[in-house]
């Protein structure tokens, strides 16, 4: 998963392999879906902790406290009547495009691109040639559901999924949406697993991904921040005109 800090994806150089730090701006990954198994020893695991104990921010989207939510705000043609994700001017998560690392491959040497495809040591580009991966919805909050561009529900109940495809060649958008009439501020939750279904792991398919959880909030509509301003400033004039009358008053 792509994060990008505030102030903008502006990276332009290499040192010694790994991205350089611009400013307040790093390309890089961070892991989601992680997991760890407890037991005597790794061959002998009982259990596995894919939360972090508690849900820890590495596998939640957004990492608190860098973005505090992920928006949605009212939708129009086919989200009509819907609050969706992708309408955001937020720097940090606008865009849950999810595509395979390799769609970065190619690019020139110093470009943003590049400095991601190849971050950590190019930990994170290794061959999914093979694989077939499937995007399972594990739960989500009632009211919330995943659709396409097209308006179309993939999914909203527990147990679905989606077959992302070829592993090498994803690129997929999830759309989270609600009914315009949510209360300003309702947060809802939606948490997912990946699998594979295919051979690339020396014949074998890849091994589950731990789960991890978006996070998305509702918002007002634009105009109400309008009025709630208008509002503020017209009682901050009342304000000033009583203020000026006593004073008037006083002189008087």
């Amino acid at each position: 998963m792509r994060a990008r800090h505030a102030g903008g994806p502006n990276l332009s150089s290499l040192g010694r392999g790994q991205p350089r730090r611009i400013g307040r701006v790093l390309n890089h990954y961070h892991s989601k879906g992680t997991y760890t198994y407890t037991g005597p020893n790794l061959g002998a695991a009982t259990a596995v902790n894919d939360f972090n104990g508690t849900f820890g921010t590495s596998n939640i989207l957004p990492e608190s406290p860098l973005v505090r939510s992920i928006n949605m705000l009212p939708g129009s043609g086919v989200f009509n009547g819907h609050l969706r994700t992708g309408l955001s001017n937020e720097l940090d998560f606008n865009s849950l495009r999810i595509k395979s690392v390799n769609s970065l491959a190619g690019f020139a040497p110093g470009s943003g691109e590049q400095i991601l495809h190849d971050s950590s040591g190019g930990r994170w580009n290794g061959s999914m040639i093979g694989s077939q991966i499937t995007m399972h919805l594990e739960s989500i909050t009632d009211g919330l559901s995943i659709r396409d561009s097209g308006g179309s529900v993939l999914m909203d109940t527990a147990g679905q999924f989606v077959n992302l495809g070829d592993g090498t060649a994803i690129d997929f958008t999830p759309i989270f949406t609600v009914a315009s009439t949510v209360a300003e501020g309702t947060k809802f939750d939606a948490v997912f697993r990946l699998s594979d279904s295919g051979t690339g792991f020396g014949g074998e398919p890849w091994r589950d991904s731990g789960r991890f959880i978006f996070q998305v909030t509702a918002v007002p509509e634009p105009s109400s921040y309008a009025l709630l301003g208008l509002g503020l400033f017209g009682a901050a004039l009342i304000k000033r005109r009583r203020h000026a009358n006593r004073h008037l008053q006083a002189c008087g």
